[in-house]
């Protein structure tokens, strides 16, 4: 008897759970219907808005028409929908619009969102302004390279590269390198896409003290942009001790597809390493060096499917000299590895062709 009170209570407690639960399950589905009816209004405004825009550059319509148009909360639509624009339109449309955008504020609006918004948004604002050259856009991404988030960080080093606006590549650079993500490909592209200008100041860098994963993502992006004047420094790394370096200067010499490689290579077709093998297989076939044939013929013997694979390749790739020795492989009646990789090789390409 002393526990009724006990049950009787908990008897009370369930049954007013289980008239709660009815009545925050429903509350839960009203806030989802008129979360998704906001967001499809929303999205439909943004529609319009792009829309106006986009006349507008084409010669539809003037300021003072899209001034009436536009309601305050429009402008951090705008905002948003900055980049996707730019995206659209090239040339005078585009410095008409850009023109819209700052008269209208947006570019303001979007410099505030830079300055005070949360992370997401601060990584955002850089995005939509990566069209603008104005000089006060320039200054606050430059700022923003010393952002405490990583993100955002990188962010604004993706536009002020957009831009053409590294005014520092070491300051610009001390950005990108501190802090968590480096193993980020994001890094890799946002260095080559400062372009051939920029590679006397990245050799620079190249030689100064940088953590391995920063100098492998310069080594890379060097051999990218193609320059040749990046032959000769990347090519003592492939001599390092790490093998991620060997691999990727090799890969990167491979895209500069320059002869003065050619020991390099040779050296990296016998490392004791399968991804260095791999890699200087590839840039033998990019090079194009004849030198390369016979070493790489053994690599058809060797363990790694992945080697054997880009030694078949690279030999196709060398032409006449390359081709007959995968030929005499693939035709003889009991094929090892050499004459099977040899075969599916001459298939492939003639299937190609």
């Amino acid at each position: 008897m002393a526990d009724s009170p006990f049950l009787a209570s908990i008897v009370l407690v369930s049954l007013a759970l289980a008239g709660v639960s009815p009545l925050m399950m429903m509350g839960l589905v009203i806030n989802r219907v008129v979360s998704d009816r906001r967001g499809r209004r929303r999205d439909a405004r943004r529609e319009v808005l792009i829309g106006r825009m986009l006349d507008f550059t084409s010669g539809v319509g003037t300021m003072d028409g899209l001034r009436e148009v536009l309601l305050p909360k429009d402008k951090a639509l705008l905002g948003e929908a900055a980049g996707d624009l730019m995206r659209l339109v090239r040339g005078v449309e585009r410095e008409r619009l850009t023109g819209a955008l700052q008269d209208l504020g947006i570019i303001a609006t979007l410099l505030a969102q830079l300055k005070g918004g949360d992370r997401k948004h601060r990584a955002a604002a850089c995005a939509n302004l990566s069209f603008s050259p104005d000089p006060a856009v320039i200054g606050a991404l430059e700022k923003t390279l010393g952002d405490p988030n990583y993100e955002v960080r990188l962010a604004a080093a993706r536009a002020l590269a957009d831009l053409g606006e590294i005014k520092s590549l070491s300051r610009f650079i001390e950005g990108l390198e501190i802090g968590a993500g480096l193993e980020s490909r994001a890094i890799m592209s946002i260095l080559r896409d400062l372009g051939a200008n920029a590679v006397p100041q990245l050799l620079n860098e190249l030689d100064r003290t940088h953590a391995d994963a920063f100098k492998l993502h310069l080594i890379e992006a060097l051999g990218r942009i193609g320059d040749l004047r990046a032959v000769a420094p990347i090519v003592p790394f492939v001599s390092h001790a790490s093998v991620e370096f060997r691999a990727t200067a090799l890969r990167a010499l491979g895209f500069l597809g320059d002869n003065e490689a050619l020991p390099a290579v040779l050296r990296g077709l016998g490392d004791e390493r399968w991804e260095v093998r791999t890699q200087a297989a590839t840039c033998a076939g990019r090079i194009g060096a004849v030198l390369c044939v016979s070493p790489l013929k053994s690599l058809l013997d060797d363990a790694e499917w992945w080697v054997r694979l880009r030694a078949a390749e690279a030999l196709y790739m060398l032409g006449d000299r390359g081709q007959e020795t995968l030929l005499t492989l693939a035709r003889d009646p009991d094929p090892g590895p050499a004459g099977k990789t040899a075969r599916h090789v001459l298939a492939e390409r003639n299937k190609a062709a």
